[in-house]
């Protein structure tokens, strides 16, 4: 695509949807009928140009975000092309963010699924106007009008058939264009390119088209008068109208299609650039100044990288979305998140596998830069002279953490190297080493998430590791009070140790009294490295220990804290008085009160009521009516304690609280349950008291190791 095109003349266009309905071979089906493929690509048989990753292949779906552009009408169409399912969201999110538009694609058999819901609920948070597509109109046993329906009620928007279709299932004929009254049909060869057929004679379409005609008047009130007044409206004005409409977020164009006959692709075309937005038309919202960035190539350099990939052959390939100024071959660039510099080098227009080299990228035009050196994913770019700040994009924290070990020895440092590679290019990935639980942890949106990932790594870095479920951080706390106290005393040939200390310790909360017996001299409340807190006082008189040995007698308890007691693990919530104890003028030092301190807190520890803790998580499940009660009943045999429900539409929200351990692959069995139609996320919320048989398990767990 040589010409050269005006940011008025492009549309940056998501499609959206629950996976599965069909929104990639429609984007397919557009590429090959405006001659960017030569062939119409099937996701069936592996054979798109924007799902070309193998495990996109073999899973027959979409897992990353597929970019492609046509030409329509003297316009540049960019599409981006989203991953239907949850477990791949991120890609979603960068896609909604950039766009200015989005086509949202629902089922003609299951209507509005939960998918959708969040899909819609994501667009709308940035505003994206936008044109519904049921997908799916060869299919038997169709009741669109009942979808159209539901969409009234879930979306609260004037819905605007501008089609209706010619039969379904079977006798799927065609689509009769409302706005030009008259038939498309499509030929045989799934070209895309229909002929235009007077009305046949059967096919009454009078009523949608009056009701077309009402719908589109009551969004403009200069034209419900007209309307009121028995006045004809004009195609142009109609068309007009519902543009304005659809810009401003009041009226959802609606089509119809059929994806595996490339039925209705072309005129899908037609909608994104007669109602939907060009970048000239959506001002940027700045960040840090507030206010609004006319989207112009003459303004100064505004751009975000939304998504890295790592190409075979080719390196690092930064997808780029420019907002204002222009990016061009040699210039330099500032990389306003890094502080960096970079110079550009190559740049790409993007066909999914398909690259061609490209002049520039304009404003409101998206593009690819190859072998940026400091620059990733979510980085704004702009001028140092002159910058920008631009919203970063905010992505859904990982809620799956999975442990991973090398399948072969000698492989750790190659792993590293590919985790971190794809931490770079999938921002809702991440591996740290976690030091308490002595294993390397990945964090992702789902089990299959992560699992796609790590084949990922195989397939590309040629690494191989094992995945298991990471151990539970439990903690330890205490439940009663105890007075103890612990006499460290070594005698060797030369120098000894000695230290005496006096401790109480009972449970800490915000509310908790001090003793009066004690005389508080100073205090720390120190949040714990391990979460928790320690409220440690000092209430030593008369100089039994001196000051500058206290600091040894907390860190010995701290580390005791640390190492845990009774099962192995880290004690949170406690509070620690000192307030007495013995030195020797000689051999008092601060490793004798280190040790003192360690062993007091141990000793006193089990006189005081020892308990285990586990991580309690604020859970939400969404899912179809249909399946509440089997979520219900598989919640209650987790641990799990119903919070709430809450109603959206024909799906229920389950507010619930469940212990971590019992949430081991708890997306894998959701997906079963609910036939792939449920969805939930995680977070973390408090620490409470683990029943006494699982914590008889973890003690002996500990005696054993």
């Amino acid at each position: 695509m040589g010409k050269g095109y005006s940011t008025d003349q492009i549309r940056n266009v998501a499609f959206i949807s629950h996976g599965g309905v069909g929104k990639t071979s429609i984007a397919e089906g557009i590429l090959y009928a405006t001659g960017q493929h030569d062939r119409f690509g099937s996701v069936v048989h592996g054979t798109t140009l924007l799902d070309f990753y193998p495990d996109e292949i073999d899973r027959k779906n979409s897992i990353n975000l597929g970019l492609g552009h046509c030409e329509w009408g003297n316009n540049k169409i960019n599409i981006l092309d989203t991953p239907g399912y949850s477990d791949f969201y991120s890609d979603t999110i960068a896609a909604v963010n950039v766009a200015d538009a989005a086509v949202l694609f629902l089922s003609a058999t299951a209507g509005i699924e939960v998918g959708t819901e969040k899909m819609w609920a994501l667009s709308q948070e940035k505003r994206l106007p936008a044109v519904l597509v049921i997908n799916g109109m060869d299919k038997d046993n169709i009741e669109y009008n009942s979808i159209i329906a539901d969409a009234k009620e879930r979306f609260k928007k004037a819905i605007v058939p501008l089609q209706v279709p010619y039969g379904t299932g079977s006798d799927f004929k065609g689509i009769v264009d409302l706005m030009k009254q008259k038939l498309y049909v499509f030929p045989d060869n799934k070209s895309g390119k229909y002929k235009e057929k007077e009305i046949p004679a059967d096919l009454d379409v009078s009523a949608e088209r009056e009701e077309l005609i009402e719908l589109i008047a009551e969004t403009d009130d200069d034209l419900l008068e007209k309307f009121f007044d028995g006045e004809e409206l004009t195609d142009a004005e109609l068309k007009s109208s519902l543009r304005s409409a659809t810009l401003a977020g009041d009226a959802l164009p609606l089509l119809f299609s059929v994806a595996p006959l490339n039925a209705g692709s072309t005129p899908i075309l037609d909608a994104i650039v007669d109602y939907l937005p060009s970048p000239a038309d959506r001002p940027v919202q700045l960040a840090e100044e507030g206010g609004e960035l006319e989207q112009s190539s003459d303004g100064p350099l505004a751009a975000i990288v939304f998504k890295t990939m790592s190409e075979p052959h080719i390196g690092e390939l930064s997808l780029i979305r420019v907002y204002s100024g222009s990016i061009k071959h040699g210039r330099d660039i500032y990389n306003a998140t890094s502080g960096n510099n970079e110079r550009i080098g190559q740049i790409y227009a993007v066909n999914g596998k398909k690259r061609s080299d490209m002049p520039s990228i304009i404003a409101g035009d998206i593009g690819a830069l190859v072998k940026l050196k400091n620059t990733h994913t979510n980085d704004i770019i702009t001028d140092k002279a002159n910058q920008i700040s631009l919203d970063h994009i905010t992505f859904p924290k990982s809620v799956i953490n999975l442990a991973v070990l090398p399948k072969k020895k000698g492989d750790e440092d190659k792993i590293a190297s590919a985790l971190h590679h794809i931490e770079d290019e999938d921002p809702t990935f991440s591996v740290y080493h976690d030091s308490e639980l002595q294993q390397t942890i990945v964090r992702g949106l789902s089990e299959i998430h992560l699992e796609m990932l790590i084949q990922r790594m195989k397939n590309r870095y040629g690494v191989e590791v094992d995945m298991k479920s990471p151990r539970i951080p439990y903690r330890e706390t205490l439940r009663g009070k105890a007075k103890v106290s612990y006499r460290h005393k070594k005698q060797t040939g030369g120098a000894g140790q000695f230290g005496e200390v006096y401790l109480y310790m009972d449970p800490y909360s915000e509310n908790s009294v001090v003793p009066k017996e004690f005389n508080l001299r100073g205090e720390d409340l120190d949040d714990l490295p391990w979460g928790g807190k320690l409220h440690f006082i000092n209430a030593i008189v008369g100089g039994s220990i001196d000051a500058k040995f206290i600091p040894a007698v907390k860190k010995g308890i701290m580390e005791a804290m640390k190492q845990g007691v009774i099962a192995g693990y880290s004690v949170i919530n406690v509070r620690l008085i000192l307030h007495d104890g013995k030195m020797h003028p000689v051999d008092s030092n601060e490793n004798a009160f280190k040790t003192a301190g360690r062993m007091a807190f141990r000793n006193g520890f089990l006189d005081a009521k020892p308990a285990m803790l586990e991580p309690i998580y604020d859970v939400q499940i969404t899912v179809p009516d249909d399946y509440m009660g089997d979520v219900m009943g598989d919640l209650n045999s987790r641990r799990g304690r119903i919070q709430g429900m809450d109603p959206m539409g024909r799906f229920q929200v389950i507010r619930a609280q469940v212990p971590l351990a019992e949430l081991d692959k708890y997306s894998t069995v959701l997906r079963s349950i609910t036939q792939g139609r449920g969805m939930y996320t995680r977070e973390f919320s408090h620490y409470e008291e683990v029943p006494r048989d699982i914590a008889e398990k973890l003690k002996v767990s500990k005696e054993a190791d």
